[in-house]
C-alpha cells in the first residue's frame, strides 16, 4: 500500500486574476507575490500547498497542481520544514509589527474622549503649518 501524496503548488491564472490581494493576505508562507490592482504570481519554491489561498479568492483563479520531486531524504525534509516555519514566524512577525504601527482607531480603543481630542489635536497641527 502506497501512502505517496505528492507535494501540491498554487497556481494562479493570471489572466483571470483581478488584484484583489486576499490570496497575499490569507498565505502564512509569504509565497504569493503582488499588489493591489495587479496580477499575482506564487513563488512556487516558497509555497508550502496549504490551500489556504483558494478560499478567499473571488474570482476562483487560483488551482493546486501535483509536483513531482526527486525522493528526499529525511534531512532535506527537515531543512524545508525549517525554512517554512522560519518564513512562518518572519510572517507573523511583520504583520504584529504592522498592527501596532497603524492608529488606534476608535472602535479599538473605546475611549471617546481621547479619541476626539487626538482628532481635535489633529486638526489644529494642520491649521498651524
Amino acid at each position: 500500500m502506497n501512502n505517496f501524496k505528492p507535494r501540491m503548488l498554487a497556481i494562479i491564472r493570471e489572466a483571470d486574476c483581478i488584484g484583489c490581494t486576499r490570496c497575499i493576505q490569507a498565505c502564512p508562507a509569504d509565497a504569493i507575490l503582488g499588489s493591489a490592482q495587479w496580477m499575482h504570481t506564487v513563488i512556487a519554491e516558497e509555497c508550502i500547498g496549504c490551500q489556504l489561498c483558494i478560499p478567499p479568492c473571488p474570482v476562483d483563479c487560483i488551482e493546486m497542481v501535483p509536483i513531482l520531486e526527486p525522493t528526499e531524504n529525511k534531512s532535506v525534509r527537515k531543512q524545508k520544514a525549517v525554512h517554512f516555519r522560519k518564513r512562518y514566524h518572519a510572517r507573523q512577525a511583520r504583520l504584529l509589527h504592522e498592527a501596532q504601527s497603524q492608529p488606534v482607531t476608535l472602535h479599538e480603543k473605546g475611549d471617546k474622549k481621547a479619541y476626539i481630542q487626538a482628532a481635535i489635536e489633529r486638526a489644529r497641527l494642520k491649521k498651524i503649518r
